[in-house]
């Protein structure tokens, strides 16, 4: 799936989503290229998410060139390359029992950082994972101004479903 959020609501939107699949008694892997992980976490938390059922893949650390804090419910990416965050959400998905999701904070952001078809890449792998690593389930936030962007619109090809969430 790939949600599509107004900028001014896109964080409330994206943990709206993972509350609901949480609630609905699925455990996820939060990848965040956008926030380090304890920003994001205290942010979940804030909007009622139930963090324990979530590993995280903290990409956003890395790619700021900064140090992440130790966790075991975190694996830090140091390098944003497509399979070292491969590999950390595979890692992820072992430790959670029953049907999983991914949850994809950002991944236009990893274009500034990689080429846009290392990116495209990226998506495709996590779009496998959801048969391989029994995740039953992906969902892609992306801001509603970077929609227009050329991968973003040839991953939308690759998703099941594109919901637009409204800006009130």
């Amino acid at each position: 799936m790939m949600m599509v959020s107004p900028s001014e609501r896109y964080f409330e939107w994206g943990a709206a989503m993972v509350r609901m699949l949480t609630d609905s008694g699925r455990p996820g892997v939060y990848v965040s290229f956008h926030r380090p992980f304890g920003n994001v976490i205290r942010a979940l938390r804030y909007y009622g998410v139930d963090t324990g059922k979530l590993a995280f893949v903290d990409v956003a650390t890395g790619m700021a060139k900064e140090k992440g804090q130790k966790n075991p419910k975190c694996i830090h990416v140091p390098k944003a390359d497509v399979d070292g965050i491969d590999k950390a959400v595979r890692d992820s998905l072992k430790k959670l029992n029953g049907k999983k999701f991914i949850f994809v904070d950002s991944l236009t952001i990893h274009t500034f950082y990689r080429p846009p078809g290392q990116t495209r890449r990226l998506a495709k792998t996590l779009i496998e994972k959801i048969d391989r690593e029994h995740a039953n389930y992906i969902v892609f936030n992306v801001a509603e101004e970077l929609a227009d962007l050329e991968f973003i619109k040839a991953l939308s090809k690759d998703v099941d479903e594109i919901i637009k969430m409204p800006s009130k």
